[in-house]
């Protein structure tokens, strides 16, 4: 069972898939390009110019999932929510258009309110959709398989039959026909040694291969044609060669043998393959063919049928009567032919440029959603400093006092910590070793007295004994840091508990303190309780909650809490407000609900920020779902922020306001879950600021 569920959620079943998922809507947003190039600009142009106009759309689509799966295969980068279907999503809502300062914070009654809701609710919606998709994915992956197996199948054995038919009932030319193909070889410049013969299999001639390539005439044709008839048609099918038309032809049979799935695929191959005969109709006339010599001798050959094979080409490919139709429409004179042979090629010149315009937007656009504010990551500006071990369940406060940030605990695969660090924006420094050791604990800045206070969290490893011989799990104390020392305060069993959420109240001057778990039996706390210095109290009661997040929102007097668990793998994904007495729901659209995510508040633009998480697979999926995403709330609605380069840990890290600088900190965090692999890099994040917000600061 285990290596059952190894091997479904194994990364490949999983790039694989959004892959191939992601693919429907590319493919069709450039088949819609190709239709609307044909329709209004390439509707009179030569054939040469359409077919390479088709040609180019399938070397695109061909690359898309390519791209696609090497770009969600990078650590940093959601594998559920694909940035570049969300780029269009972020276009459609306004988003994009904001002003160049990348403000587009709503506020009550703001104008851009209702649009930042129309984005959180298709960011929303779209990405419980893709997290629905998730579980099928790897049966999507293997149906996929079996199609172009069974596609594959098909191909070897029409190539087994076009084997045969180059063996078997076939004979030279007679010294005449032999002579007429040779010569036109020579006519038409083709250097590489041409075989022909004539089966009494055939129907139509067909052309086989590239390096040696084979003309095969069929008997009835040499029989039924006239001398000029017969040279036409060959024409048309050295053409082909010329054209190196055998390569192009299986590039387009693996393409549509992959992407089976999708019609436009088809569509647009059917395409080519009509131009492509075209091209070899035009070839033939401009040689010298009279178009009515040709034109008689294709209706003869519609008078003969024969079976299809994909790998071979022949002069009855694509819809005869259309190919006689347009000759004779057009009456195609060979000054025509060069003509529209330069103006083909000025198309395919702009077509190219357009791709590769579209390329660059591609690649660009995430550098422009930046606007919204930039992450640096501090380690790649300070060589060899002093800095915290990996780690992960640590907790970070800021305090205002000092002007520094404040690190402490924390568990890696070496242990669990019980040292203290300090940030001041140039440097960490070590200021203590002989702190508690816990991990899985929440601490909140007590501005009036100026300390931090520490508690919940496990003191212990499941495993391990405590020193005094017990096995002590969850840790049961209250501690305090002055910035010299740690103090244990209280000792109190309802303090036992994991992650619970803390905030700091000024306007009380209280620490608030709500929810966490019992580790043992997931007991769900509701409790909501202040601090005040000596004693826990209770003073309210609001939703079951434990590993979410709190900040205190200055602009509006109360404490935020979102995410977490509700009870064991349950996640929902509503938003609360604490005013001091009772807890309210003022939200159930924004960020997917999760858990081990970072919340910090920023005071200077009156926006909480939300950054990471993950759910775990027992929430109803084999899966788990990692997020890289950052959100804002702005007290009314959430708004999701676009940023190109982010922390590669996204769940529990932690992080904090440093109101000195007025930036985040963000620090460690787990990058793989599997292997409990931490990180100890430091991170800072600068958000844009709008004209109005430098104005009010």
């Amino acid at each position: 069972m285990i290596g059952e569920e190894w091997f479904w959620e194994y990364p490949f079943w999983i790039r694989m898939g959004w892959s191939l998922f992601h693919f429907v809507w590319q493919g069709a947003i450039l088949t819609v390009l190709f239709a609307v190039i044909l329709c209004f600009f390439m509707k009179h142009s030569s054939s040469n110019g359409r077919y390479i106009a088709g040609c180019l759309c399938l070397i695109l689509m061909s690359f898309c999932p390519v791209f696609t799966y090497f770009y969600i295969n990078t650590p940093d980068q959601d594998l559920y929510l694909s940035d570049a279907m969300d780029k269009w999503l972020t276009l459609f809502s306004g988003d994009f258009f904001s002003d160049s300062s990348g403000s587009n914070i709503s506020h009550a009654g703001g104008i851009k309110g209702a649009a930042n809701q129309r984005q959180s609710y298709f960011a929303f919606n779209y990405d419980r959709f893709l997290f629905s998709v998730q579980p099928y994915l790897p049966f999507f992956v293997i149906v996929w398989i079996s199609g172009v197996m069974l596609l594959t199948l098909r191909l070897l054995i029409q190539w087994i039959q076009l084997k045969k038919l180059c063996k078997r009932c076939t004979a030279p030319l007679s010294n005449c026909c032999d002579v007429i193909c040779r010569n036109l070889s020579k006519r038409m410049h083709i250097e590489r040694m041409v075989h022909f013969f004539e089966s009494a299999n055939l129907e139509t001639p067909f052309t086989i291969g590239w390096l040696k390539p084979v003309v095969l005439i069929p008997a009835s044709a040499i029989a039924g044609l006239s001398p000029e008839q017969m040279e036409a048609i060959l024409a048309h099918e050295l053409a082909h060669i010329k054209r190196c038309d055998y390569l192009v032809n299986i590039f387009q049979t693996v393409i549509t043998t992959l992407l089976f799935y999708h019609p436009g695929v088809w569509w647009i191959s059917r395409r080519v393959r009509m131009e492509r005969e075209h091209c070899c109709d035009d070839y033939a006339i401009r040689i010298g063919t009279p178009v009515e010599t040709y034109v008689c001798a294709l209706a003869d050959l519609e008078k003969i049928r024969h079976k299809n094979l994909s790998f071979a080409m022949s002069a009855q490919n694509g819809s005869l009567l259309k190919r006689i139709s347009r000759l004779v429409n057009r009456r195609v004179n060979p000054d025509q032919l060069n003509h529209s042979r330069s103006y083909s090629s000025s198309i395919s010149i702009v077509l190219i440029m357009a791709v590769c315009l579209l390329l660059h937007l591609w690649i660009t656009v995430p550098e422009a959603m930046s606007h919204h504010g930039r992450w640096v990551l501090i380690d790649q500006e300070k060589e060899r400093w002093n800095k915290p071990a990996e780690r992960s369940f640590h907790s970070m406060v800021y305090d205002s006092r000092r002007h520094v940030i404040v690190l402490h605990g924390g568990v890696a695969s070496e242990g669990i910590f019980d040292d203290t660090w300090e940030y001041d924006g140039e440097a960490w420094r070590r200021v203590a070793i002989n702190g508690p050791r816990c991990y899985a604990h929440k601490m909140a800045y007590d501005a009036r007295r100026g300390v931090t206070v520490l508690c919940g969290g496990r003191e212990t490893l499941c495993n391990e004994v405590c020193n005094d011989g017990t096995q002590h799990i969850l840790h049961p104390w209250t501690w305090e840091w002055d910035g010299r020392s740690w103090k244990k305060v209280n000792d109190d069993s309802s303090n036992q508990r994991i992650i619970p959420g803390m905030a700091y109240d000024p306007a009380r001057q209280k620490i608030i303190r709500h929810g966490g778990a019992l580790d043992d039996s997931y007991r769900v706390f509701s409790d909501t309780s202040e601090w005040d210095g000596r004693t826990w109290t209770q003073i309210a009661e609001g939703p079951q909650r434990w590993d979410h997040e709190m900040v205190y929102d200055s602009c509006r007097n109360n404490i935020v809490m979102f995410g977490g668990y509700e009870s064991r793998g349950v996640t929902p994904q509503d938003t609360w407000v604490f005013d001091g007495k009772s807890w309210e729901r003022v939200a159930v659209e924004g960020p997917v609900g999760r858990c081990g995510h970072c919340f910090a508040f920023d005071p200077s633009r009156g926006v909480a920020v939300l950054f990471g998480g993950f759910i775990h697979p027992m929430q109803g999926s084999p899966f788990m779902k990692v997020y890289n995403d950052m959100w804002e709330w702005d007290g009314n609605v959430w708004r999701r922020l676009k940023i190109s380069f982010k922390p590669t840990t996204t769940f529990f890290a932690d992080m904090t306001f440093d109101a000195g600088r007025e930036k985040i900190v963000f620090f460690g965090g787990i990058q793989d879950f599997e292997n409990q692999v931490c990180k100890s890099d430091t991170w800072e994040f600068s958000a844009s600021k709008s004209k109005s917000q430098i104005t009010k600061n």
